[in-house]
């Protein structure tokens, strides 16, 4: 698995500004105080229903998705994502981005339960999900697809070339050197002596 530093980077920053909005907010009289059950993990992906109910999709044939927002659109999860490969051990998602090729990917994606949503799933009736600034549609050519794989492709070939590269640098270090030297001219020696008898 890939880890993305700037994904990574990005969610401190969410977390650290979502720390400070709590902090703010948590002196007032009316801020509510709600328990739950389950561990952290799931506590977190509890909250992203409440705020994303929108986003959700439930697993529809094989490795494909249906989101629940009223247009049911067919969509798979993109190639980048963590959770890429697992769609059968997948009942539930629900994702942040949506990215639009000639076929439709979902990124950040997370695994939750139908119970955290099924209460809230009746409420995308009443909106339009496309109005809200929370989808991000990205219309992705095919051709600009294809440039961002070639791009993986190549972050793959550098890091590969950089692995080949530190071994050469091992290989060519001082003490290797002069290992090799000196069994050469020891197969040199060994050869002169066969010579001269």
């Amino acid at each position: 698995m890939e880890i993305h530093w700037g994904a990574v980077k990005s969610a401190f920053s969410v977390g650290s500004q979502l720390r400070e909005i709590l902090l703010r907010l948590k002196p007032q009289k009316d801020f509510p105080h709600e328990t739950f059950e389950g561990s952290r993990s799931e506590l977190l992906r509890q909250c992203l229903c409440l705020g994303y109910f929108t986003n959700v999709a439930r697993r529809s044939i094989g490795k494909s998705f249906c989101t629940m927002d009223g247009h049911g659109s067919s969509v798979l999860i993109h190639p980048s994502s963590c959770l890429f490969g697992q769609e059968l051990h997948l009942d539930w998602i629900i994702f942040h981005d949506v990215l639009v090729t000639s076929r439709v990917y979902l990124r950040t994606v997370c695994p939750i339960r139908y119970d955290w949503v099924k209460d809230l799933l009746p409420k995308l009736h009443e909106i339009d999900v496309y109005e809200l600034s929370s989808v991000t549609r990205e219309e992705v050519t095919d051709e600009e697809m294809a440039q961002w794989e070639e791009k993986e492709a190549a972050k793959r070939q550098a890091e590969v070339t950089e692995d080949e590269a530190k071994k050469m640098e091992k290989r060519n270090d001082e003490s290797s050197n002069t290992e090799a030297r000196t069994r050469c001219l020891k197969r040199k020696q060994h050869r002169l002596q066969r010579k001269g008898t």
